[in-house]
């Protein structure tokens, strides 16, 4: 009797695994489907409620023909990179993104901001934060400003006084 115990036994324990087996593919087949749902898409930027008509908050932004303009500053980005250096690499860099061709995007540069930004006219308070005009949320002109902060001043300005702090990039790098 005990062989016939066995092979009912070995029977079970046969469906047993592949029952296993089989409901472990229904969840890997499962965890993969919702894997490839959760992939990276959307949009990165959507509207807030500085600058953007009212009726589109909360909705992708959208550029007209996918060119984003960007103003440079007037500035050195270091003791030893030049303004005109330091544009060259941003536009390199620009011009990088731009011949991707998923992108959808082109980076234009648009020429300079008005001045140099720096420490002495970027002033950050509590609720407030004076800067210059065309470097605001409203200054429509110059969608993007790009700014060489030589000393740091500027980020200390904005982020707090050891923001500038290399020891500090992987924090407080933008």
């Amino acid at each position: 009797m005990q062989g016939g115990s066995d092979l009912i036994c070995d029977s079970l324990c046969l469906r047993f695994v592949r029952l296993s087996i089989q409901r472990a593919a229904t969840i890997l087949g499962l965890l993969l489907l919702l894997h490839c749902a959760a992939g990276a898409r959307g949009p990165r930027s959507i509207a807030g409620i500085t600058y953007f008509n009212p009726a589109v908050l909360g909705q992708p932004v959208h550029r007209a023909n996918g060119e984003v303009r960007y103003f440079v500053d007037q500035g050195a980005l270091n003791a030893t990179v030049s303004n005109q250096n330091a544009t060259a690499m941003v536009d390199a860099a620009a011009a990088l993104w731009s011949a991707v061709p998923t992108a959808g995007v082109t980076l234009t540069d648009s020429g300079s901001l008005n001045e140099d930004v720096n420490g002495a006219n970027i002033l950050a308070g509590k609720q407030l934060i004076a800067q210059p005009s065309d470097v605001t949320p409203s200054a429509t002109s110059y969608p993007v400003g790009v700014i060489y902060d030589a000393d740091g001043s500027v980020s200390n300005a904005l982020f707090g006084a050891s923001a500038s702090d290399p020891a500090s990039c992987e924090n407080d790098g933008v």
